[in-house]
């Protein structure tokens, strides 16, 4: 087989398109030909160097496309499904895993991360990790899968309920996709950003209030959001301390605050509040295989429509671009057309 292209990592902002081999899918594999993949805030920060990582790396993890060849036991039908990939690999035996929070495991393969991405022609993957999708689904909608799921997760990890209130702090691509989730399930959302088109797009997605914060406002709308009593949960999707900070503030008496963004500085925590205010704190990373995953499909095969929220599509040798605008001019969400 020739060369593939594929979008590597060389350093800090030194992405290049390369050549290199197609990989051979090992036993219990299959080879995935891509079509789309989606770029995450966590693309942005590899490709800005918040992140270490071991260069050169295939870059992406939201991957659309094809079985193109299966591997050793797997059965030679699964070549031509429509599948979108499932990018995190769980050891599948470690205590965690045992206990099903894949989510958690400390060995798992992560694509585009600790293991070649998908933002390259084609790429390997556990048969189990490639979820066949309906032909007939818009690409806009299938490519969003993946990050539908984290959003799924962090639901599952709020205990929410119908006629609920929940915050969401930060609508980028989570925050917008989870906003559009509670809405979807009946949950009030009052979805919170600095941009003014981030959150002219929550409302769009659904959310019965939202605002634009400043730094001025920010300590009297969380005071004010912590006496209402409408909203028990806080979802921090923003990825900033300050954030994270900013969201216990608003916590109500009772309420939960689930962190999905991924901030690397302390913030201050009065151990006293959230013992006397009876305040939980939880993290929501990711996603567990496969409960997660089969959940996030069968909501889009069965009408949820995400698709809105893609805004710009770049070719793969635009991929430096998509990677730099993601991370400021688009309020959407950035694709890569791989083929």
């Amino acid at each position: 087989m020739t060369p593939m292209r594929a979008a590597r990592l060389h350093a800090p902002r030194d992405v290049r398109v390369d050549e290199v081999p197609v990989p051979t899918p090992q036993p219990g594999e299959v080879l995935v030909r891509l079509d789309r993949v989606g770029v995450c805030g966590s693309d942005v920060h590899l490709f800005r160097g918040d992140r270490p990582a071991a260069y050169p790396l295939i870059m992406g993890h939201e991957g659309l496309g094809w079985v193109e060849a299966a591997g050793g036991g797997v059965s030679p039908d699964r070549v031509g499904d429509r599948v979108v990939v499932e990018p995190n690999v769980p050891c599948g035996v470690c205590a965690w895993c045992r206990r099903g929070r894949g989510s958690i495991c400390p060995n798992k393969r992560s694509l585009g991360v600790n293991a070649p991405g998908v933002l390259a022609e084609y790429v390997t993957i556990p048969s189990s990790h490639a979820w066949a999708i309906d032909e007939s689904l818009p690409w806009q909608e299938a490519v969003l899968i993946e990050p539908l799921a984290v959003a799924v997760h962090a639901l599952s990890v709020s205990r929410l309920e119908p006629g609920d209130g929940a915050v969401v702090l930060g609508c980028g691509a989570i925050g917008l996709l989870l906003t559009q989730l509670l809405a979807t399930v009946r949950v009030n959302a009052y979805a919170i950003d600095l941009d003014l088109r981030r959150v002219e797009a929550a409302r769009r997605a659904g959310a019965v209030e939202a605002a634009v914060m400043t730094g001025e406002a920010a300590p009297g709308l969380a005071e004010r959001l912590r006496r209402d009593g409408a909203w028990s949960v806080v979802f921090e999707c923003s990825g900033t301390a300050s954030g994270a900070a900013w969201c216990l503030d608003a916590a109500p008496r009772g309420g939960t605050v689930v962190l999905l963004g991924l901030a690397v500085e302390t913030i201050p925590l009065q151990p006293l509040r959230v013992v006397r205010e009876g305040i939980t704190v939880v993290g929501s990373i990711i996603y567990d295989h496969p409960d997660d995953f089969r959940r996030t499909i069968r909501l889009v095969h069965d009408g949820m429509r995400v698709g809105h929220l893609v805004e710009h599509e770049f070719s793969l040798q635009e991929v430096e671009r998509a990677l730099v605008d993601a991370g400021g001019v688009l309020a959407g969400k950035a694709v890569v057309r791989v083929r």
